[in-house]
């Protein structure tokens, strides 16, 4: 497999920020230069700025995703977790040599369900095929719109930046202030659909996504919980991006590599 996978499958970073380290050459291969697309294999020393990362080839186990009901706000790593909250990454259940990657990951001010892997060629085919996708959202608004808006939010949501696709549109007025909106769309990322509202001239109170790659959040998961999917769901997840399962048998046995600056190392 190539260095780029590799690391991305093992989920020690990005298959772009490992691109950039190859650029930038702080990466080794037993000792030497890494080259972008090299192969690696079992046995292979594979070095960032002089640290070997401590990566394992594994025998291949079946692809897993987790789903969980993000509250609107709730921030996704501790480094961004104020004092006496917890973040999502903290909430979610222990995997041993891995860490759970986002699918298609929201803005911290929305809500509602978010997808996890712990395999990060899905989250390379997912980040290709998502706008593929219908989302839905349920979004609560401040007063519900008239005929007239609505029918604008289609022809706005074509003209935006990003451009996606409003599929269906429907009001549920509910009760006093809590009114809201069902919106089915395709290559809508929750801020693309904020954005839009705003344009129509409707004030977005709350953003819920309740459906994604064709998995529904379960009704009755309170906030903060998290479920797995069953390989039949995973299985369909898999099918709609294109993507086989897990293609690369590698895991990493430390915490993901932050990002730094490129520069000359630390005298010791």
């Amino acid at each position: 497999m190539r260095i780029q996978k590799v690391l991305s499958a093992a989920g020690v970073a990005s298959r772009r920020q490992v691109e950039a380290w190859l650029v930038q050459g702080r990466l080794t291969v037993n000792g030497q230069p890494a080259a972008p697309g090299q192969a690696l294999g079992p046995k292979d020393v594979v070095a960032l700025d002089g640290r070997r990362l401590r990566l394992a080839a594994t025998s291949p186990d079946r692809t897993r995703v987790i789903a969980y009901h993000r509250s609107p706000g709730e921030p996704a790593r501790a480094a961004d977790a104020p004092e006496g909250t917890t973040p999502v990454e903290d909430r979610l259940p222990k995997v041993k040599g891995a860490r759970w990657l986002p699918l298609g990951a929201m803005a911290p001010s929305d809500g509602g369900l978010e997808l996890f892997t712990t395999d990060g060629a899905l989250r390379a085919a997912v980040s290709k095929k998502a706008n593929a996708h219908e989302t839905h959202y349920s979004v609560r608004v401040r007063r519900l719109p008239d005929e007239a808006e609505l029918a604008r939010l289609g022809p706005t949501a074509a003209a935006g930046d990003p451009p996606f696709e409003v599929l269906k549109c429907g009001a549920d007025p509910g009760e006093g202030s809590n009114a809201w909106l069902n919106v089915t769309t395709r290559g809508a990322r929750a801020r693309d659909l904020r954005a839009a509202l705003a344009a129509i001239g409707v004030d977005v109170g709350r953003l819920m996504r309740t459906r994604f790659l064709g998995f529904s959040m379960p009704r009755n998961m309170a906030r903060g919980r998290s479920v797995e999917l069953e390989a039949e769901e995973v299985d369909a997840l898999c099918a709609g991006v294109d993507y086989a399962g897990l293609a690369g048998s590698w895991q990493s046995n430390e915490p993901p590599v932050t990002p730094r600056a490129a520069g000359p190392k630390r005298k010791r």
